[in-house]
């Protein structure tokens, strides 16, 4: 065995805060001009999936309700009935934006935050002076519009993907905080 001097693993050679592959030296989160920290990207994750979960028996109920009633016919071949499944979402969407109204409403006018966010520890906020948006502006801009333009056939479901990664950017926001002027933010 070598004396410890002549030992290689004696010290870490990653340690030197030259290496451009090192980890950081701090994981605080980003935090804006105004004071206020991001939420992390686990906590959005977290809190967008409980919602997810809130709604999706509201909105496949739904689905099954009108099935039936006979509104909706089953559609057996995806691509032979590419129009009736266009027109079955469209027809869907007002459903799911009333039933996302319906959980989160309240908890969105008077703090900011749906059920998942509440659970989260994040709230929506303005990205220009980090106070609470009226509840009409933030569902029009920030889940009418973003869900509109993920029902396009095809590029749809491209733009809804470009949505969700866009929260790797450094300020941690979506498409969608883009599109409403907001941001999250973690609740102190």
């Amino acid at each position: 065995m070598a004396p410890s001097e002549h030992n290689p693993f004696r010290s870490d050679p990653f340690a030197d805060s030259s290496n451009p592959y090192a980890a950081p030296e701090s994981m605080e989160p980003a935090i804006d001009i105004s004071g206020q920290a991001f939420a992390s990207r686990s906590a959005r994750l977290g809190g967008a999936i409980l919602d997810g979960l809130i709604l999706m028996p509201l909105n496949y109920g739904a689905m099954f309700v009108m099935y039936n009633l006979g509104i909706f016919k089953p559609v057996a071949n995806p691509f032979a009935q590419f129009g009736t499944q266009a027109v079955q979402s469209l027809a869907m969407f007002p459903i799911g934006v009333g039933f996302f109204l319906l959980v989160n409403g309240y908890l969105l006018k008077t703090r900011g935050q749906t059920v998942g966010k509440l659970a989260a520890g994040t709230k929506i906020v303005s990205r220009d002076d980090g106070q609470i948006l009226p509840l009409a502006p933030l569902v029009i801009k920030r889940t009418i519009i973003m869900g509109l333009i993920c029902l396009i056939p095809v590029v749809g479901g491209f733009i809804a993907l470009a949505d969700a990664l866009a929260i790797f950017r450094g300020n941690h926001q979506c498409l969608h905080d883009d599109i409403a002027g907001t941001k999250v933010v973690k609740v102190n």
